[in-house]
């Protein structure tokens, strides 16, 4: 990650809205990611930059959220 990309990453996780200060390189590496749509990246890669989108993470965390799910209603807590 470059460093306007990553000022800038710093500064919106910062905000109010998120309040996330003191962030480790490798957590501001996912963040990053995880905020990157798919089309930024295919244009990042076509010029050559190494970039990943939030694909891969979208996928776990849409597993997570329905193993979750599916153990509160099996135990009937919601």
């Amino acid at each position: 990650m470059d460093e306007n990309r990553r000022a800038k990453m710093q500064e919106l996780l910062s905000n109010p809205i998120f309040n996330i200060v003191n962030v480790k390189e490798g957590a501001l590496n996912r963040y990053d990611q995880a905020l990157t749509h798919s089309s930024y990246a295919k244009e990042m890669k076509d010029k050559g930059r190494e970039c990943d989108d939030y694909e891969r993470l979208e996928f776990l965390g849409n597993f997570v959220l329905n193993f979750v799910v599916s153990q509160q209603l099996n135990f009937g807590i919601i």
